[in-house]
């Protein structure tokens, strides 16, 4: 019997607005053993591409919030009935020795005769997500002969997902990694990692990042993302002064102390140094930085989605000088 066949074609996805972050990073670390590198944006953003080698490389990768190797897909998938048949019959195709085995190479701990699926339908089509996802788990159990949840290990996590006219089968590869929503995980993770890249950062260059996980505390780390979480008030962090490359920053709900939040993020960058701040999108952010008299100049605005919802990623250069800053810890 032959051996089941490579998957070679993959899938990531990363923070919606920052794709080209996520693409550049597997260019450098992947080199040219990632090909038809094809970033695609959205409220999650999601790079496509090809890739020979290892998968257990793309674990190596940072900015992603999940690496999945693609195991079938299907075009032309209309919107009535047929549509639903064809998408079936993808996942009839799924080439399920390839995919328990791809699995465990970047997770030893997966038990390939389980499964989860995730399903996500897209479009104006005349099926519902509820019936797409009961005939894809009956055609799992009775077809393939997988059945749900956990068993001995974690299970296999499949994705079906319908966007439009396509339809994309997929399995996740190693564990979950946070989604890039700083408010609710914190920044450790993609989250820190894009910017760190997005600002060419060295992997020994000091971040400091508030919140940390759940709004509480704050977390120092590098470049690299290696770092630890600290009890800290967000107005005094246990940071010297002017020691940071950057300070990444999600202000209270509300932001009403938006020029207290950010004065001692300020103090411990060092001048040429910045503050990422995300924030939802206002027009009233470069009145209120004017006013605060604290030493930052826009350098720019992106787009950041969170949830889905189009935030901004503001990035703030600290000057010389000291303007409103509070006085240095004695």
């Amino acid at each position: 019997m032959s051996a089941p066949a490579s998957l070679t074609e993959f899938v990531i996805t990363c923070i919606g607005g920052l794709e080209e972050v996520a693409a550049e990073e597997m260019r450098v670390r992947l080199g040219s053993a990632a090909s038809a590198v094809r970033p695609e944006r959205g409220g999650v953003g999601r790079v496509f591409f090809r890739y020979r080698a290892s998968p257990r490389r793309l674990l190596e990768l940072r900015c992603p919030t999940r690496l999945q190797a693609i195991a079938a897909q299907a075009h032309d998938v209309t919107v009535g009935r047929p549509g639903l048949e064809r998408t079936l019959r993808c996942l009839r195709q799924l080439p399920l020795e390839s995919v328990q085995r791809i699995a465990r190479a970047c997770d030893p701990g997966v038990d390939g005769e389980r499964f989860h699926l995730d399903v996500s339908l897209r479009g104006n089509h005349r099926f519902e997500t509820g019936e797409l996802r009961a005939r894809a788990e009956t055609l799992l159990r009775s077809e393939l002969g997988l059945q749900p949840g956990s068993g001995s290990g974690s299970p296999l996590r499949l994705s079906l997902q319908v966007r439009r006219r396509r339809a994309l089968v997929s399995v996740q590869l190693g564990p979950g990694r946070p989604g890039g929503d700083p408010r609710r995980e914190g920044w450790p993770g993609p989250a820190a990692s894009s910017v760190a890249r997005l600002l060419d950062l060295d992997d020994q260059d000091l971040l400091v990042a508030v919140p940390h996980k759940g709004r509480a505390g704050a977390w120092v780390g590098r470049g690299d993302g290696s770092g630890l979480a600290v009890g800290a008030d967000r107005l005094r962090l246990p940071v010297a002064d002017e020691t940071a490359a950057a300070a990444l920053l999600v202000p209270g709900a509300g932001a009403e102390n938006l020029e207290e939040e950010m004065a001692d993020p300020t103090r411990v960058v060092a001048p040429g140094g910045v503050v990422a701040m995300l924030t939802p999108p206002g027009p009233e952010l470069g009145t209120r930085l004017r006013r605060s008299g604290l030493p930052l100049e826009a350098l720019a605005s992106l787009p950041y989605h969170v949830n889905r919802k189009k935030w901004g990623l503001f990035l703030l250069e600290r000057l010389e000088g000291r303007g409103c800053l509070p006085p240095r810890a004695s």
